[in-house]
């Protein structure tokens, strides 16, 4: 599950004006489709840029819980590497 920012929610209100603002603008009040294709191609855009941090931060958080997995591992072996040498007794 993808965790929802601040600034996600607000790529996405952005992103949903300007939808909004576009069709309204050059669907209803001047019938111009090349702009209205122009406008709704930018807010998919911004929409794209919000899911797409969203996505990242995710990322990043994933990332971290992977290397606190590793240390926690090196640590585990660093320590039965240390207990087998001082068992055969090489310290």
């Amino acid at each position: 599950m993808i965790k929802i920012t601040k600034l996600s929610n607000f790529l996405m209100l952005l992103g949903g004006v300007t939808l909004i603002a576009s069709v309204i603008h050059w669907a209803i009040q001047f019938t111009d489709f090349s702009q209205l294709l122009f406008g709704v191609g930018g807010s998919f855009i911004i929409f794209f840029l919000a899911y797409f941090h969203s996505w990242m931060r995710q990322k990043d958080e994933e990332i971290k819980d992977l290397n606190q997995g590793m240390d926690a591992l090196k640590k585990w072996e660093d320590n039965e590497i240390e207990k087998i040498n001082k068992r055969i007794g090489r310290v």
